[in-house]
């Protein structure tokens, strides 16, 4: 089994897609919790009264939110090499979001 885990910053960029900005307050929250925070799946059934697969439904909600073919990363690179990064970013999201 595999611990899917994301950085605040990549969570915080994934919220901001439209497959995920719809989802609920307490989806997001749930989300947060396990992905970036790294509580437990089973701890958070009790606190909002909902099954295993509901909450492993919010994870993976957000976790596959990204389109086929795009990967959010994290890299140490110079300042130009950022520059143009940045620009593939914008022009990505521009594709996604249509």
């Amino acid at each position: 089994m595999t611990i899917k885990r994301l950085s605040q910053d990549q969570f915080d960029r994934i919220t901001q897609l439209p497959s995920v900005s719809s989802l609920s307050e307490q989806t997001l929250t749930i989300a947060h919790r396990c992905l970036v925070k790294g509580e437990q799946q089973s701890t958070l059934m009790g606190e909002y009264n909902v099954t295993r697969a509901a909450i492993s439904q919010a994870v993976l909600r957000v976790w596959n939110a990204c389109p086929p073919g795009y990967e959010f990363v994290t890299a140490l690179v110079t300042e130009d090499q950022a520059l143009q990064i940045k620009k593939w970013e914008r022009e990505a999201s521009k594709a996604i979001k249509g």
